[in-house]
């Protein structure tokens, strides 16, 4: 079991049954790898995974080159494409070529929008369905003006569009949820949720997201060096009268990347004899 530039392999190697690619911002591919570590410890090791971040892709011809070879071999695709550049630019003109699961995992252009599909459901092929009964079609009256047998028949057909429409919606919210709590549990959750549902996984049981509180205090996920020790509260002295200082950290799918700079912060200043409050939150 290995990782070398972008790929996590499988211990089985070749055998590998399916390859999931994700297309992220550079400060979460670490999130990304811990996610698949801990998806692997708890569900299965018999999956490949491929991992760039957009800016290595934009800067990169060599990195571009094997996303379009990954996009291309991949079982299923997770984007976080949240502006223009190489990377968008390749998915857009590999993926609508290919048939495999598509996962906007946040945002994203108009284009970018249009590469969602799952299951049977495709928003480019909806909105393109969309446009052409507007343009080929005058206005029809309600279909609940007709008679009874052909209300049926079209509401029928209607249900069943419907149906598929708000699974395939209800499990895309479901994996943006995941993506956007973050950290590893929720990304080991995502990976499997969405094999359960789109890639034959039915055995995997799959818990719902783990909701991050919007602001609080995150005493025990910072470690912090015995030596600083914690406040109870901004503002507060220690035992020893060293000054507290508070630190501010991003909540959310963004915790577990600001959680490196700020243990570099709380090491350097407990060196310096104060004590550190740790402290996260969504918003400003």
């Amino acid at each position: 079991m290995g990782r070398v530039c972008g790929f996590f392999v499988g211990k089985g190697g070749a055998v590998d049954r399916h390859t999931l690619t994700f297309v992220v911002n550079a400060a979460l591919t670490e999130a990304v790898w811990d996610g698949v570590r801990l998806f692997r410890q708890r569900f299965s090791k018999e999956f490949r995974f491929h991992v760039f971040a957009t800016q290595e892709v934009d800067e990169n011809g060599g990195v571009a080159r094997r996303l379009e070879e990954s996009l291309r071999g991949s079982h299923m695709v997770f984007l976080d494409l949240r502006g223009g550049g190489r990377a968008a630019a390749v998915c857009a003109r590999v993926l609508p070529a290919m048939s495999q699961p598509v996962v906007l995992l946040l945002g994203g252009s108009p284009d970018t929008l249009r590469l969602l599909r799952l299951g049977s459901f495709s928003l480019d092929k909806a909105l393109n369905r969309s446009s052409s009964k507007r343009k080929s079609r005058p206005m029809q009256p309600s279909i609940c003006g007709g008679s009874k047998r052909g209300c049926s028949g079209r509401s029928g057909s209607g249900r069943c569009f419907l149906s598929v429409l708000l699974k395939h919606a209800g499990n895309w919210v479901r994996m943006m949820r995941y993506w956007q709590e973050g950290g590893a549990e929720n990304i080991a959750l995502l990976i499997a949720f969405a094999a359960k549902e789109y890639l034959g996984q039915r055995h995997f049981s799959v818990a719902g997201p783990v909701v991050f509180p919007d602001f609080g205090l995150c005493e025990q996920s910072l470690q912090l060096p015995t030596s600083t020790g914690h406040c109870s509260r901004p503002g507060a002295q220690g035992t020893n009268g060293a000054p507290c200082v508070g630190v501010l950290l991003y909540g959310g799918m963004h915790f577990s990347q600001s959680l490196v700079p700020a243990q570099a912060l709380a090491e350097a200043l407990g060196r310096k004899g104060f004590r550190v409050c740790p402290v996260f939150a969504n918003w400003a």
